[in-house]
């Protein structure tokens, strides 16, 4: 059996083009002979969860069975971060949780599955980490790694053009493009769309289970391959490794036949590739570690830099929320005349207006940082925010977590420093100042992963592609003369040269890493 289970809000397919270009076609191609699919529409007015369970309690799908679920909704985020699917148009901030959906997938289909998310976001496009969160949400609700869900996700921008799912329209190119007796699977098909959809759908995401699971299983022994894709680029560097092949359980050896009779080799049994496939973690997005486990010692193992990731992973996860357990301002008596005791508005000498505390602990913290008290600084900072509350500006409070940060640095602090820098990133995304602070730290402690996330950031942040070139030249030197990754500073000229294409500098700098990164002739 091979069941496929749709939900579909009515506000993305409920108009007649939609039925017969997105969604329609979708059912119809995986409904055909070669992917050969049992198509189920669930009610966007029920919950998801709660049908997706009674129909697996119906049919009992064993672990030779083939469950996928395509849903093409909004995309609805809690303040925890926890993803939810807004289906029904009538109840636009009320959703299925992603997670329960998972896990009835995971409890009720022992076999392959697969989950697609064609998401439309509202706040895709305007925040530049807004990807990366829909990412981790979607990662966290399935955990493809335990749960053997393997996940596919595209998300385009809510104000994008609605009456198209161009997702589900690329599978159905695809299958229709496949080989007779080609075997799709949904790495291959990921392989393939990554970059036709750059532009219609600007997130796409793969995370792998332990068994890639197929769209079109095809003929034995035809397995997907990458025949039908584009030849690789001469002028890049190679990707890393392939990983190893999964390692299989031997099998029982044959039972001996009698003497008289010729011994015949044994059929080919072919094993459920769920039971004999090693797991895998995801590809692009590990969730990241507790904060008292973060290290920033260099590894080699596992890293490839040649290649640069979809998603920009954070440099360090938030241990609490911006400003969280900051203590109060101390009060002082009624009878100090100082001005750093005094908690109410003072009066300037020079214009004789009234001071507000907040730009009174600011002045006071700027005077003792220029004096080298890095701790009285820290906590006049610290009054700053308490002054503001969580309520107050993000601006302001996102300068304070950087003040503070970039005093916690130089003072030889290096995680508390990081873990500001991030509070005023969760406060402002794509803040300069803070992704400057904290690349800046990465470089010092050498923590090159730190380095990547944060130069990533950054050239997303940036105003203009003047800038954005000037930086690509400035990182790529570093990568090659300081952390001696010859890969990711070609990688970094590579995508200088798509912004100017005629530079002299940059063609030449990639000409002398390509001949640098050339194996040595053979000596005669």
């Amino acid at each position: 059996m091979r069941l496929l289970i749709t939900a579909i809000s009515a506000q993305e397919g409920a108009s007649a083009s939609l039925a017969a270009t997105g969604s329609g076609q979708l059912k119809s191609r995986l409904g055909r002979e070669d992917a050969a699919f049992e198509v189920v529409e669930a009610d966007p007015g029920r919950d998801l969860a709660e049908q997706i369970e009674a129909l697996l309690a119906e049919r009992g799908p064993s672990f030779r069975d083939s469950v996928m679920l395509y849903v093409a909704c909004s995309a609805l985020l809690s303040i925890d971060g926890e993803l939810f699917l807004s289906l029904d148009p009538q109840n636009p901030t009320v959703g299925d949780a992603l997670a329960d959906v998972a896990a009835v997938l995971r409890d009720g289909a022992p076999g392959p599955k697969l989950v697609v998310l064609e998401l439309a976001d509202t706040k895709l496009g305007l925040d530049p980490t807004r990807a990366e969160v829909l990412v981790r949400a979607a990662e966290a609700a399935t955990d493809p790694n335990a749960s053997g869900i393997e996940l596919l996700l595209g998300a385009r921008p809510r104000t994008a053009d609605t009456t198209s799912l161009p997702l589900a329209q690329a599978i159905v190119a695809e299958l229709d493009a496949l080989p007779s007796g080609r075997t799709l699977t949904s790495r291959g098909l990921f392989d393939r769309l990554l970059s036709k959809l750059r532009e219609s759908v600007p997130c796409l995401h793969h995370a792998r289970a332990k068994v890639s699971f197929e769209l079109a299983p095809g003929k034995p022994g035809r397995r997907d391959s990458t025949s039908t894709m584009p030849a690789p680029r001469l002028d890049v560097l190679p990707r890393s490794a392939t990983p190893a092949p999964p390692v299989a359980l031997p099998l029982p050896p044959a039972p001996p036949l009698p003497a008289e009779a010729p011994r015949m080799a044994p059929p080919a049994v072919r094993e459920p590739e769920v039971s004999l496939a090693a797991p895998r973690p995801p590809r692009t997005f590990h969730p990241p570690p507790p904060t008292d486990d973060v290290d920033l010692t260099w590894t080699e193992e596992g890293e490839d830099w040649g290649s640069m990731p979809r998603v920009i992973p954070l440099a360090r996860p938030l241990a609490a929320p911006p400003g969280a357990s900051l203590p109060p301002p101390p009060m002082a008596s009624s009878g100090s005349a100082s001005i750093l005791g005094t908690d109410g508005p003072i009066s300037s000498p020079i214009s004789g207006r009234e001071i507000s505390p907040f730009a009174r602990y600011t002045v006071e913290g700027e005077l003792l940082a220029s004096q080298d008290d890095v701790n009285g600084a820290i906590a006049a900072f610290r009054k700053a925010l308490s002054v503001l509350g969580p309520a107050g500006d993000p601006h302001s409070r996102a300068e304070m977590y950087v003040r503070i940060g970039e005093l916690r640095s130089r003072h030889g602090e290096p995680e508390d420093a990081i873990s500001d820098f991030e509070k005023a990133l969760a406060l402002r995304p794509g803040h300069i100042p803070a992704l400057e602070s904290l690349l800046l730290l990465c470089v010092s402690e050498r923590d090159w992963r730190g380095v990547m996330s944060a130069e990533e950031r950054l050239l997303a942040a940036l105003p203009s592609d003047t800038l954005r070139f000037e930086r690509l030249i400035e990182f790529a030197a570093r990568w090659e003369g300081v952390a001696d990754k010859p890969a990711r500073a070609r990688l970094l000229f590579e995508r200088a040269r798509e912004m100017r294409p005629n530079d002299p500098i940059v063609l030449e700098q990639i000409r002398r890493l390509t001949l640098k990164s050339l194996p040595p002739a053979p000596r005669e």
